[in-house]
């Protein structure tokens, strides 16, 4: 008989699975795309417009508290094409999607952007990763 438990994680647990998925991401890339974001960060980008692709440092984040980390700071890089972001990838150094989020809607795995435009500059001045404490 298999029973199903509904978990939910001390602090300590979330710092924990955030630190390792986020290590993942050192020397990786933050890519901003237009378009229609996929149903899974499993799935190949499409034709959707890349505006920008921002070089992430190594580590990429701050350790976890509490199951938030911080991005560290990156440098400004220039927009490859017009347009609004609408998500954003992070991948890895290998090129291995991680996770997508979505651009603009102000949440704390969203990414704020505003438009883009070609050659204008594009940065990144706050994101925050939070893992789920479940429950």
């Amino acid at each position: 008989m298999g029973v199903r438990m509904k978990r939910s994680f001390s602090s300590l647990a979330a710092d924990i699975k955030a630190d390792a998925l986020l290590a993942r991401l050192a020397g990786g890339r933050l890519l901003i795309l237009g378009g229609d974001r996929p149903t899974s960060a499993d799935i190949a980008i499409g034709g959707q417009p890349l505006l920008a692709a921002i070089r992430l440092n190594d580590p990429a984040f701050e350790p976890a508290r509490g199951g938030e980390s911080r991005l560290r700071p990156v440098e400004p890089v220039p927009g490859l094409q017009d347009g609004t972001p609408t998500w954003c990838r992070f991948e890895t150094a290998l090129g291995q999607a991680m996770f997508d989020g979505t651009a603009g809607s102000g949440s704390k795995n969203d990414l704020i952007v505003n438009p883009i435009q070609q050659d204008g500059e594009v940065w990144v001045e706050e994101f925050v990763f939070e893992e789920s404490r479940g429950g």
